[in-house]
């Protein structure tokens, strides 16, 4: 976190440096995303399960004089699984620098949560969750301004924690994995100092996004 805030702070102190005879402008926005590259570290799930523990199987080898196999347990297999995604989002905050504001530089966070339903064949029902929190910096460049209508494109680096809990494997752990977005093209609709927007793109949050955004 340190890292991103210092890395934030370089980035304002340049264009502050390079701009700054003009008013910076202030936006906070707040978007829907979908289709995340954090899809892709989604966790594998064991969809053979086996219900006799190594343990016992030890044991009843010993017991039995050999007569027991150690290594035929008793298995339980997924029939139906499902992956929702729960829910997701981003909160961010922009400073537009130059005569024209045609760059911005920010920070964001976003929050993706995904649930995995699986049906078992013994009749057991397991749900699985795994989050995904990512803090990145980012810039943006408005290649083009009419009236209340901008086209920009842009690009942000930072990191991601991903979170998982694993009901049937009682497994629960916690991964850092790096972070990006490119942007290759958003358009914004401004109307005073609300507007809405909508890009597409591809990395940590998301191909498609849209929200709304609000300028002081």
């Amino acid at each position: 976190m340190k890292k991103i805030a210092f890395s934030f702070a370089l980035i304002c102190s340049t264009c502050f440096v390079l701009f700054g005879q003009h008013q910076p402008t202030f936006v906070a926005y707040i978007s829907k995303n979908a289709m995340s590259s954090n899809e892709n570290y989604l966790g594998r799930y064991n969809n053979i399960y086996d219900t006799q523990t190594p343990l016992l199987s030890i044991f009843a080898f010993v017991v039995t004089g050999g007569q027991a196999d150690p290594f035929a347990g008793e298995y339980d297999n997924v029939t139906e699984q499902h992956i929702i995604n729960k829910r997701n989002y981003s909160l961010g905050c922009r400073i537009g620098v130059g005569a024209e504001k045609r760059v911005q530089v920010g920070i964001n966070t976003s929050h993706f949560e995904y649930d995995m339903t699986r049906n078992w064949l013994s009749g057991i029902q397991t749900k699985d969750t795994e989050k995904f929190t990512t803090v990145m910096t980012d810039v943006q460049y408005a290649w083009l301004c009419r009236n209340q209508l901008t086209c920009y494109s842009g690009a942000g680096i930072g990191f991601t924690k991903h979170n998982y809990e694993k009901t049937r494997e009682k497994r629960d752990g916690q991964k850092m994995h790096a972070a990006g977005q490119l942007t290759a093209m958003g358009v914004r609709f401004n109307a005073g100092p609300v507007g809405a927007h909508i890009e597409c793109g591809v990395g940590s949050l998301g191909m498609l996004r849209g929200g709304l955004s609000v300028a002081f």
